[in-house]
């Protein structure tokens, strides 16, 4: 199955193949890897891919602040060293991850880890456009900052809402109660 994972242009459409199969009485088969185990890979391992367009993302973001004279802003650059910092971090788990097998329910640290650094980033992006950032063009066409600050909304809902990626956290890792 394909499916879309990105609005701002960039060339992000996963093919989940479907795994190894074990054989059940009757006749029947299973996955191997139910939905539980591709969510925890694609939380962990699989993210590196996704972080080379974050690492994108952040360089235009970086760009849009120099052409908008905001780039010594403090507040600004703080936020770009924020923004840097949470992608390094992300980079460092994901190869952390990679020497430990499919990742647990911890992968659901990363999920709301880099669902919350990518809707902060579109946030930022479109506060350094400035009004020009909340009015659409003429022709109706957002323009690429717009449509990453829309898209990353999503990150912190599909998969697991940053509510739900919190509770797993807490019951799972932490070993709260429900």
């Amino acid at each position: 199955r394909d499916f879309r994972t990105s609005a701002s242009g960039a060339a992000a459409v996963r093919r989940v193949a479907p795994g190894p199969r074990i054989p059940q009485p009757g006749g029947m088969e299973r996955p191997a890897f139910g939905r539980r185990r591709a969510a925890e890979f694609e939380r962990g391992i699989s993210t590196l891919a996704q972080q080379v367009g974050f690492d994108r993302e952040l360089a235009q973001t970086i760009a849009l602040a120099r052409r908008a004279h905001r780039a010594d802003d403090p507040v600004v650059r703080q936020r770009l060293m924020h923004a840097h910092t949470g992608l390094q971090l992300m980079r460092w788990n994901a190869l952390r991850s990679m020497g430990s097998g499919v990742p647990g329910p911890e992968a659901s640290i990363s999920k709301l880890f880099w669902g919350t650094w990518h809707r902060d980033l579109g946030n930022l992006m479109v506060d350094l456009m400035g009004p020009a950032g909340v009015v659409g063009h003429d022709d109706g066409e957002l323009s690429l900052e717009q449509k990453l600050f829309l898209f990353s909304r999503s990150d912190t809902i599909y998969g697991g809402s940053n509510e739900i990626q919190r509770n797993v956290i807490g019951e799972r890792v932490l070993g709260l109660p429900r």
